[in-house]
Formats: structure tokens, C-alpha cells, sequence
């Protein structure tokens, strides 16, 4: 995407004239995005390329959390920085971290990409110098959800395949487990990217219309929808980067002739009563795909449907159109809360269900993924809206060995029916026998047959990184957490297990920390549509990033409530979950002593700072409340913090600031940065004992 920049003498009063945060001066970082698609069968190879640029006088961190497909897999990361090419290096995750925060120390450029939940995502790029540009790319493959023949149009083989690309996010139901630092941010400005586009079979729209020659410039207040007509099976072999060849197969899964005997659980909650952009209700959709998918029941087919908002019940049993009929008078309509997790577990209790379908927005963090999982039943989901997410049911689903669908709206008929036929399947446990890292693997997903295998004899094929990190992808959480990190280090994947990582070692050096700019996702367009105020698109102002200051308008940057994970939460399946979630850094010696005091008026303060806009200990006095600003001063004058000052040879303002910035907590990591910087050359006996002083 190219941006237009009015002419002007001073380029960093040009930048910032076109791109500022809403309500501040604060420039937007992140200038432009582009989306290369590549779909070869069913499989899509997605790249990503991110610019950001600093406007700023100083050095900045900008940083993006953002939403996946829970089945894609991350397998590389790049860079350019003033012409010069960087390729990421995997690692585990609390090693790649520590990597990324001693550069920033150092003053370096660094980039790091992290799974922070299953289907989140955080991208950071540290010490972009004043006037500096950063281009950074992700690639990533996935593979397409087939919904069987198309009815509205002959192809050559009559089969129609979706992937949705989701690129923002609603508001969410619930607390959000990760700290703000790492959190999903929405409510930005408009914001749009280039897309291209290509298939080699079929017919491919995106977002409804061709993709063209020169790609498409769409809107990232929405979903990207891709809908291919005519896929075909597709067998690649390539080096699997062990001495072995892979053998990869993706075809149309059998059509299984089991009866069905199943439960449906439909989202009554409030969110599901928000219209998209034509009027219609998620609630109104998901009935009009029910009445669609009806008619793919058989004789001796029984589907227990079930409704849940703040409460669950039971409606009816349906084996036709006119028991459905019957069992949708029991339907309340869209109110309450998402209370899915006690509808799910009551549900999964009985002894009757296996196979669990669920509808739903999936915003809600009310579920214990892990104790569902345990149940042996199987969960797939049928996910409706454009602002749906998929980070806790679509982990649940893949957990269980079920199946994920979600698409544009029109495909809900077919999407249900696809969940309906994927539910015949026998339930099977997710993690397989045997040892697929030796023997291979054949599963169905979404309704595709995927087989994975390695024929005897030397390497052969034509690398292809894209089908060694899918298979690489679909083996890993089936291993132990020693040989899936193994596996994932070796194919450089992005899991809960392992980042990537990279430092720029020849470009200019920071003296001072980088400023944190956390870059907000665009504003749904839905939001508008239900009569939201929302911020008018300008020339220069594809994203929006927090405000450095308290304080937000209607629809100013918020903080969006994610589901609330019991760890491991982004462990997949039931094997490699050493990792879970990435964990809140332990607290230091300090904190610990300090938390255990009653007296916690120095921690309310030092939580109540703007950290995030402080790059020098030097700057703190002038960003302060009076109040603020007068316990920094009680804190200096204390004749221990004098003493360690001295000891340091720095000025007890620095050295009281630091201490400040040590108590704001493991959920801030500029404050940890300040306060490493400020305390440079302490040990934790050393400050613990200056904190018995201050707060016996």
C-alpha cells in the first residue's frame, strides 16, 4: 500500500501534520499492510508485510497484538531496515524475549513475534530511531475449510473451500488474562490494506470480488473472506529439513454415513443480537443456517438443540425441518451475558453426547478449555460474525479433535451443514498413536483429508518451507514438550513453546529507551453500521496506536476483554503443554517483600504512572501528579535510598524513580526496563534491605 505525503520542508512536521493518535500529537507508527496470498489446493500461504515508521523526535517501541487463525501456522520472519535484510532466528520463548529486552538495553533495533495466546499474536519492533523505517514479514500457511459442491455454480469439480483472514476485533465478554502490555487493543481509526491474491485451480473471490492482476485495496475493519470454487486435491513432496522427504496429501475428506447423534448449543448472548453492515442480526443468521442445514439430516438422525446466555436449557430434539421449527419457539432471542463454559460442561456431562456443534460469536471468556478437553468429547464450532474470535473456542475445538468453521455470512447454511457432516465422523482422540514425527500422521480437519508421510530413501524435492512447516505444525502437539520444541526451533515456528527473534547489529545505536507505542486494531466497520461514532478515514492513517495520556473519547483506543485461559491456555491438544501460556514474569525480591506490607501506598503510585511514555529516569518529576510527585519525594529523602544512591553514584532522584518503576509490577515491561537501567549494578539482598528500611 502507498501512502501520499503532502509536500513540506520539515519531513518529521510532514509525517506528523497526516498521521497523529486521535485527541494527541503522538504520531501513528504503523503506515502501511499488505497481504500476499498464495493457494495451492487447499493450502493458503499467507505473507504479511508491516511498515512502521517513527515520526517522533525519540525512539520508539511499537508493538501490535493482533488475531490468527487458531490452525495457522508461523514460519518465518524478516526485515528491512535502510536496505539491509534481516532473517529471524527461532528460539524458545523466555530465551527469545531475553534476547529482545538486552538489545533494547543495548539500544539496538530488535523485532520479536510471539504467540501470547492460542490464535493471538504480538509483533514488537523496538528502537526504530527518529525518521527510521522498519518493513517487517510474516508467513504464515493454513489450510482451507471445504463446505463440499457448490450449489450455485458448476465448476470442474463442483467443490467449494473458505479461509477467513481476521484482522481485528469487537469488544469481548469477560477479563482478560494478559497484561496490558500484550493485550488486544481495538477502537482504532480506519485503516486499510493491499491485498493480493491467486489460486492455481478454481475460482477465487476475495471479499466477494476477483483479486485482479493488481490486487485489492480493502478495508481492515473487516474480516478478509476467501472463497475458492473448483479446488482440487493437491500431493506435495519436499525435504522435511531432517534428512527425509515429506510426502504431503490434502483431499476432500470421505463422506461418512455414521447416523448422527449429537448436541447443538446456540449463543443467545447479547452480542449475538449486533447487524452487520446489511441489518441482519448474528442471532438472525445463525437461525436462517440452522433452517439451510436441516436438510442435510438423514433418517435416524437426532440433534439436541440447546440455547445459552447467562443460562442454559435444553429447546427440543430435531430430526427434520419441522421439529426444528418446533424446538426454535424455545428460543429466547439475544440478551445477557456468554456464560458458554456451564451450558458446555452441563451439556458434556450427559452421557449420551459425544459430538458438541456450538454457534457462536466466540466472544466470551467464560470456559475452562483444559477440563472440556479432559471430557473426551469432541467440540467443533461454527463461528458467526465478522468480529468473532476464534482464540478460545477454535483452542477448544482443536483440543478435542473437533473442528473449526467460519466464514462470510452468506456460507453459514453450508458451514453448519459441513459441521453437521464432520459430526458422522467417528470421535477419535486428538493426539494420535504411534509417534508421528517417525511414522507420519492422517487426520480430517474441516472437512479435508490430510496425510502426512516420510517414504524411505534419501531427501528428495524442491524445498518448500510452507508444506514442511504445515506438516511440522499438524505433528508438534503431539510430541512431548522436549521434541516439539526440538521440531519447532528446526522449522523456526512461532508456538507457545518458541518465538522468533532478531537484532539489528549494524544499524544505529538508542541511548535513551524507546518510547512504547501500542498500535490499536482498526475500529470494527459492523460498529458503524449500529450507529457507533466512529472516526473518519484520512489520507494518512492506517492504524491507531494508545494515547500517551489517561483519558479516552467514545471510541478512543480500549482495552478489548479476552477469554480468561487456565494454563497451559495455548498448549495445544494434550501433548506438548509444558509452555502453556506465556507466564507472568516472576515477581522480583522486591515486590514480593513489598506486596506483604500494609502499608501500599508506594504501589498504588508507582501502578498509577504512565510508564509507557518515560524513556529517561531523568524525565519522571516533570510527568508527574502533584501527588504522585510528592511520594517520589518521600521516597528520595528516606536516608537508605540516599545511602544506595550514593553507593551507585547516581542522583537519588534517579535512583527513587528506578525503585518506583521496580514496584509497578511484571504487567509493564517499560517500567521493568527503567527500573533495570536505574538499578544497574544492584543485587536483590541490596534492594530488599533498602525496602525493609522504607517499609518496616
Amino acid at each position: 500500500m502507498t501512502t501520499e505525503i503532502l509536500a513540506s520542508p520539515d519531513p518529521l512536521g510532514r509525517w506528523k501534520a497526516g498521521a497523529h493518535i486521535r485527541g494527541s500529537d503522538t504520531p501513528v507508527p504503523l503506515i502501511s499492510t499488505r497481504y500476499d496470498i498464495r493457494i495451492r489446493g487447499a493450502l493458503a500461504e499467507i505473507a504479511t508485510r508491516r511498515v512502521f515508521r517513527n515520526a517522533e523526535a525519540g525512539s520508539i517501541e511499537a508493538t501490535l497484538t493482533f488475531p490468527v487463525p487458531v490452525q495457522a501456522t508461523l514460519y518465518g520472519l524478516t526485515a528491512t531496515i535502510d536496505g539491509r535484510r534481516l532473517v529471524a532466528q527461532a528460539a524458545a520463548r523466555s530465551a527469545a524475549r531475553e534476547v529482545y529486552e538486552t538489545a533494547i538495553d543495548r539500544g539496538r533495533t530488535a523485532i520479536l513475534h510471539e504467540e501470547v495466546l492460542r490464535g493471538i499474536h504480538m509483533l514488537s519492533v523496538a528502537n526504530i530511531p527518529p525518521g527510521g523505517e522498519v518493513a517487517v514479514e510474516d508467513r504464515w500457511v493454513v489450510a482451507l475449510t471445504t463446505l463440499g459442491p457448490a450449489a450455485d455454480r458448476l465448476t470442474p469439480d463442483g467443490s467449494v473451500a473458505v479461509l477467513r483472514i481476521p484482522v481485528t476485533v469487537g469488544d469481548l465478554y469477560g477479563r482478560s488474562p494478559l497484561p496490558d502490555s500484550d493485550d488486544l487493543i481495538g477502537g482504532g481509526a480506519p485503516a486499510r490494506a493491499t491485498v493480493h491474491a491467486a489460486a492455481d485451480a478454481g475460482i477465487l473471490t476475495v471479499n466477494g470480488r476477483p483479486p485482479g492482476a493488481d490486487g485489492l485495496e480493502l478495508s481492515l475493519g473487516r474480516p478478509i473472506d476467501l472463497r475458492l470454487e473448483g479446488w482440487r486435491p493437491t500431493a506435495l513432496v519436499a525435504p522435511f529439513g531432517d534428512g527425509r522427504t515429506l510426502r504431503l496429501a490434502i483431499a476432500p475428506a470421505p463422506v461418512a454415513e455414521g447416523r448422527l447423534d449429537g448436541d447443538l448449543l446456540l449463543d443467545e448472548s447479547g452480542s449475538m443480537g449486533e447487524r452487520d453492515a446489511g441489518g441482519r442480526s448474528k442471532h438472525e443468521t445463525a437461525i436462517a443456517g440452522l433452517r439451510d442445514a436441516v436438510g442435510r439430516l438423514r433418517s435416524g438422525d437426532r440433534v439436541r438443540l440447546w440455547r445459552f446466555d447467562e443460562r442454559h436449557a435444553f429447546v427440543g430434539a430435531v430430526t427434520d425441518a419441522a421439529s426444528l421449527e418446533t424446538a426454535l419457539r424455545g428460543l429466547t432471542g439475544p440478551q445477557g451475558g456468554t456464560e458458554i463454559g456451564s451450558a458446555l460442561a452441563a451439556v458434556a456431562g450427559r452421557p449420551e453426547s459425544r459430538t458438541v456443534i456450538i454457534v457462536t460469536d466466540g466472544k466470551s471468556h467464560a470456559l475452562d478449555v483444559q477440563a472440556l478437553a479432559r471430557t473426551g468429547r469432541r467440540f467443533s464450532v461454527v463461528l458467526i460474525g465478522e468480529d468473532s474470535l476464534e482464540a478460545n473456542v477454535g483452542h477448544l475445538a482443536a483440543l478435542s479433535g473437533g473442528d473449526l468453521f467460519v466464514g462470510a455470512a452468506a456460507d453459514t447454511g453450508r458451514l453448519l451443514a459441513a459441521a453437521v457432516a464432520a459430526a458422522r465422523q467417528p470421535v477419535t482422540p486428538a493426539a494420535s498413536a504411534g509417534t508421528p514425527l517417525r511414522d507420519g500422521l492422517t487426520l480430517t480437519r474441516n472437512g479435508l483429508a490430510i496425510a502426512i508421510d516420510f517414504p524411505p530413501g534419501p531427501e528428495t524435492g524442491v524445498p518448500d518451507e510452507a508444506a514442511a512447516a504445515f506438516a511440522a505444525g499438524l505433528i508438534l502437539p503431539r510430541l512431548d514438550s522436549p521434541a516439539a520444541t526440538d521440531l519447532a526451533l528446526r522449522h523456526r515456528l512461532v508456538t507457545h513453546l518458541t518465538s522468533l527473534v532478531m537484532v539489528d547489529e549494524a544499524g544505529a545505536v538508542s541511548e535513551d529507551l524507546p518510547a512504547t507505542r501500542k498500535i490499536a486494531l482498526p475500529a470494527m466497520e459492523l460498529m458503524t453500521d449500529m450507529g457507533i461514532e466512529a472516526a473518519a478515514p484520512r489520507a494518512y492513517s492506517p492504524s491507531m496506536a494508545m494515547p500517551a495520556t489517561p483519558g479516552r473519547s467514545r471510541m478512543a483506543p480500549t482495552k478489548v476483554m479476552l477469554p480468561k485461559h487456565d494454563a497451559p491456555a495455548s498448549a495445544p491438544f494434550g501433548g506438548a503443554s509444558d509452555g502453556g501460556a506465556p507466564a507472568a514474569p516472576a515477581p522480583s525480591l522486591l515486590r514480593r517483600l513489598f506486596g506483604r506490607r500494609s502499608d501500599r501506598g508506594l504501589k498504588a503510585v508507582a501502578a498509577s504512572i504512565p510508564w509507557r511514555d518515560i524513556t529517561d529516569l531523568a524525565d519522571l518529576p516533570g510527568r508527574l501528579t502533584p501527588e504522585q510527585a510528592a511520594a517520589l519525594d518521600r521516597l528520595a529523602r528516606h536516608p537508605a535510598v540516599a545511602a544506595l544512591a550514593a553507593r551507585l553514584g547516581r542522583p537519588v532522584e534517579i535512583v527513587a524513580a528506578a525503585l518506583l518503576a521496580e514496584l509497578a509490577g511484571p504487567g509493564d515491561r517499560n517500567a521493568a526496563r527503567l527500573a533495570r537501567r536505574g538499578l544497574a549494578g544492584c543485587v536483590e539482598a541490596e534492594i530488599a534491605a533498602v525496602w525493609q528500611a522504607v517499609a518496616p
